[in-house]
């Protein structure tokens, strides 16, 4: 029979066994009392990071409305039928930049408005010229098909150029991020207002003619 171990002459009768899984406790020892708030500011950490990760615009986009009344950035686009337009062909006139994807239905309603705008500024003779940049992470194939099936006659293209696998370079340049969007630029080259989401035909002439007039 194997004899029990000897018990300590030192311990209390009354002191309870110690826990043997007391050590691998979170918080044990000296430090115990800062765990709960070191923990807490970890988490707090990881929300502030993933915020900011959701919140940063793609490829350190600049802020759109800061261009209002400043010079608008130079650009230059490749049209559907392969030939191209920059900004020192308009010079002189109002320029108005419609950025559009064809997975956007605003865009889509937006664009027949825009169409029969253009056909009115014809006529009339008024020195605006619309131009349609379709955005890079588009399907190549759907965004052709919507532009044939709405039968769009103002110029247009796709913002395909720059190394970026998503985004363009005239997006990147205005700082484009939700669509559609519209910057309308006036004659002197100073961007006159940044629009986000559809226009009706009467909207986008109201702002070509605030453009025009220098406002």
């Amino acid at each position: 029979m194997i004899d029990p171990p000897p018990s300590d002459p030192n311990r209390s009768e009354h002191e309870p066994d110690e826990d043997p899984f007391e050590h691998g406790r979170v918080g044990y020892g000296n430090y115990a009392k800062y765990t709960p708030a070191l923990l807490a500011l970890g988490i707090i950490l990881v929300i502030a990071f993933i915020g900011y990760r959701q919140w940063k615009p793609e490829a350190e986009l600049p802020r759109a409305g800061v261009l209002i009344d400043q010079p608008a950035p130079a650009w230059n686009l490749t049209l559907l039928d392969g030939t191209t337009i920059d900004s020192t062909d308009l010079a002189g006139n109002a320029v108005v930049l419609n950025f559009w994807a064809s997975w956007c239905a605003p865009c889509e309603e937006e664009m027949p408005e825009l169409d029969a705008l253009n056909a009115e500024l014809r006529t009339d003779g008024v020195p605006a010229t619309i131009i349609g940049v379709g955005v890079k992470r588009d399907n190549n194939d759907n965004a052709l098909a919507m532009v044939d099936r709405l039968g769009v006659t103002y110029p247009i293209g796709r913002d395909t150029a720059g190394e970026s696998d998503t985004i363009g370079p005239v997006t990147q340049a205005f700082g484009v991020d939700t669509f559609p969007a519209t910057v309308f630029i006036r004659p002197d080259g100073t961007v006159s207002a940044i629009v986000f989401g559809p226009l009706s035909s009467e909207s986008a002439r109201d702002a070509i003619e605030a453009a025009l007039d220098g406002d």
